[in-house]
């Protein structure tokens, strides 16, 4: 399973976020497959942290820096410019974005409604997936929310 590389590396970013009471959810194509969806390829792990956790986001982090904060801007679909930094753990890249436009800040305002999934006894934060096919379609990336829309369908 694509997702067995990155489990230990999961497992430890979570117990860091939960153990300081960060705000956090787990998106992108590592959400996806740890929500069950035939991914073929997972680069790294992305997680969307509450804006006025970001900075404290950074400071956990910081021994193993990629590079620091900064602004990124991205052109796939809507022009979108966010805050970010990344962060390197057992060979693999861990992107952190603020919370903003994408998703409609979905962590201040529905926290309460993100998946809860547990990996091992480690309780891991993921963004639904209507969420993450709503914000796929808005980045004109239509071969992941076709497999997100295949997925949700199957389950009915």
């Amino acid at each position: 399973m694509i997702l067995d590389k990155f489990q230990d590396s999961l497992i430890w970013i979570a117990e860091k976020l939960n153990n300081q009471n960060i705000g956090w959810g787990l998106t992108g194509s590592c959400n996806l497959a740890f929500q069950g969806i035939d991914i073929s390829w997972v680069n790294d792990i992305d997680i969307i942290v509450l804006g006025s956790d970001f900075k404290k986001a950074e400071i956990i982090f910081k021994d193993n820096l990629v590079y620091p904060a900064k602004n990124k801007t991205m052109n796939e679909g809507i022009k979108l410019s966010y805050e970010t930094f990344k962060f390197k753990i057992n060979n693999i890249e861990v992107e952190i974005i603020k919370e903003g436009d994408l998703r409609n800040n979905y962590l201040s305002k529905k926290e309460d409604k993100l998946i809860k999934k547990k990996l091992d006894k480690t309780m891991i934060f993921c963004y639904p997936l209507k969420v993450e096919l709503a914000a796929y379609q808005k980045l004109s990336r239509f071969n992941k929310a076709e497999k997100i829309k295949q997925f949700l369908n199957n389950k009915k």
